[in-house]
């Protein structure tokens, strides 16, 4: 007898491989459910980078909106010229806040519905918003229609 040395029969190997390759098959099935997941997660990722140029074309057209009616109202005996100063950071501080809420709702629409629906989303408000910055313009005065 040797120490560390085993014998086996062709039969006793037969087993073994197969024991290996069925180790095998399992691992290749769990390296592609990973591989899936990542696929999955990186197509998430690559679909909501389209919206990035939306959310900046939503932002000029609110910031637009806000400088038009900022001209409106310092016309006449409002003209200002400090009081105006103030109400444009004012009104800029608001338009970023509200920018800000509508890209939260943005990101929870994203991760509940896809980024497809959320870019449906952003793709409306910057239509609407775009419509209401050519009306401002125009010296019209409307509201939003959903």
């Amino acid at each position: 007898e040797l120490e560390n040395v085993f014998l086996y029969s062709i039969d006793d190997l037969t087993a073994v491989v197969e024991q290996n390759r069925k180790a095998r098959e399992d691992d290749i099935a769990q390296g592609m459910q990973i591989v899936g997941e990542k696929v999955a997660e990186f197509m998430e990722w690559f679909g909501a980078r389209d919206i990035g140029p939306l959310i900046g074309r939503m932002k000029k057209n609110f910031v637009h909106i806000s400088r038009n009616e900022i001209e409106r109202f310092f016309v006449g005996d409002r003209q200002d010229a400090s009081c105006r100063e103030v109400m444009e950071v004012m009104v800029d501080r608001i338009v970023s806040k509200l920018l800000h809420c509508v890209i939260e709702n943005v990101n929870t629409v994203a991760k509940e519905h896809g980024p497809a629906e959320a870019a449906k989303l952003v793709d409306s408000i910057v239509r609407q918003s775009e419509k209401l910055s050519a009306e401002t313009n125009n010296g019209e005065d409307r509201d939003c229609e959903t």
